[in-house]
């Protein structure tokens, strides 16, 4: 899986610039998923570049809204499952999109896993039963089934407004889904979903659904394939063990945002240890054709068919590759010689050795610095920037280190004396 980082070109440019948008569904098509950063972002900010992708914000009917067209994300501090937004619903979202505001210090990390690799990753028996239809029964209660029908029914915009008829035009527009009324003005619901499923933005098969996320604002739901045939906890034990080797994680800065297939890539939360820290939640899918028996042409106060709800990304597990990681060729030195550091995770922080190096001339040189440290204890800051120590061979000495992470090249700065006296490192270009 790709880190895929979209960063600004310029001061002007804007989260909806067309260039923008261009690239973040390449990346989306390509890899499932993209984080913009740098933007400046701010929540109507946010709120446009969900406007930019669609034509109409589809609602959690649980969440709490952050303003008219995000929703706050609000699932207690506990580690989340990984899952599909929406998954266990008629109108699943194709692309999810998430915002912090306030990232967290530690803890909260969003958890992100391609359908496709747990896909593969199955025995032929697991990819056989999971390639079957699958039944979610739950309970819903009356304000939240109401509250969902309002939003994605056409001609109303309020609970309030919910009659019996649109109850029956909503189960005619979409197949595979059936619910009885109960007496408390619940409703007993049955969706058959597909568990392994195409994206609706590449195609292609893959583990995509919400079996093994959580159930926060909802009653727990019931899994079967036939009414005997019901989904064990230990098989989904199981299916979350596939999913974890193939699980990485998404580490915030104040300001990002994020964007997943929710066909294809599931996600969830690490456990929240800075309560202080703040997400927004929305949802996108695609338009695709209507039921005549709903069509948009015959109904009042038309709404199209297209979702777009923010979601900030939830808190994640395993390790995702930090766009620092690579190998990366340094400025020349004082000698004219240039370096090439591979930069890698290192415990809880990023470190680099010296892999070779190459003199003015462009000819390899193996000095006795080969091997050595030359970045170490690297700590993300904000706006891309790193914090830690580095080590110059030509001058044969330690600074504190200033890397400023700008696609595909780092401006580097080392200091000493609390930051009295300062090298200008250069820029370094990555190479892999």
């Amino acid at each position: 899986m790709s880190y895929n980082i979209i960063r600004p070109t310029s001061e002007a440019q804007t989260l909806t610039d067309p260039a923008v948008l261009t690239q973040l569904r390449e990346d989306l098509t390509r890899d499932g998923w993209v984080i913009l950063r740098g933007f400046n972002a701010d929540m109507s900010k946010f709120s446009a570049l969900t406007t930019a992708l669609c034509k109409k914000i589809t609602f959690d009917p649980a969440r709490e809204y952050g303003d008219k067209n995000t929703q706050k994300v609000d699932a207690g501090t506990g580690p989340i499952g990984l899952h599909t937004e929406n998954g266990n619903t008629p109108v699943c979202p194709d692309i999810v999109a998430f915002y912090s505001p306030i990232a967290a210090f530690e803890g909260s990390q969003t958890t992100i896993c391609d359908g496709r690799a747990v896909f593969e990753g199955m025995t032929e028996d697991q990819k056989a039963r999971w390639q079957q239809p699958m039944v979610v029964e739950r309970y819903l209660p009356e304000a939240l089934w109401k509250r969902y029908l309002a939003n994605e029914h056409p001609a109303i915009s309020s609970p309030d407004e919910v009659t019996e008829s649109h109850i029956e035009e909503f189960r005619a527009f979409i197949p595979n889904q059936d619910f009885d009324l109960l007496e408390d003005g619940g409703m007993n619901y049955r969706l058959t979903v597909s568990p392994v499923r195409p994206s609706n933005l590449s195609g292609g098969q893959g583990f995509a659904n919400a079996v093994l996320g959580p159930s926060h604002n909802y009653a727990p739901p019931r899994y079967y394939f036939a009414a005997d045939d019901v989904v064990s906890a230990e098989e989904i034990g199981q299916l979350a063990e596939l999913a974890e080797t193939h699980t990485h994680e998404i580490n915030w800065q104040d300001g990002d945002i994020a964007l997943l297939d929710n066909t294809r890539v599931m996600h969830g939360r690490r456990k929240i240890v800075d309560t202080n820290r703040q997400l927004f939640i929305g949802m996108v899918s695609v338009w695709r054709a209507q039921s005549p028996t709903f069509s948009l042409r015959r109904l009042p106060n038309m709404k199209y068919l297209k979702q777009a709800t923010i979601i900030f990304l939830l808190a994640t597990g395993a390790a995702l590759a930090d766009p620092i990681e690579g190998l990366w060729r340094t400025a020349p030195d004082d000698h004219g010689d240039v370096g090439y550091i591979r930069i890698s995770a290192c415990d809880a922080a990023y470190c680099g050795r010296l892999e070779r190096a190459e003199n003015s001339a462009g000819q390899a040189i193996t000095p006795d610095t080969i091997g050595t440290m030359i970045v170490w204890d690297l700590t993300p800051a904000v706006n891309g920037i790193y914090k830690g120590r580095i080590y110059a061979p030509d001058r044969d000495k330690e600074y504190i280190s200033r890397l400023e992470l700008l696609a595909n090249h780092i401006s580097v700065r080392g200091c000493v004396l609390g930051g009295l006296i300062c090298r200008n490192g250069g820029e370094w270009l990555r190479v892999e």
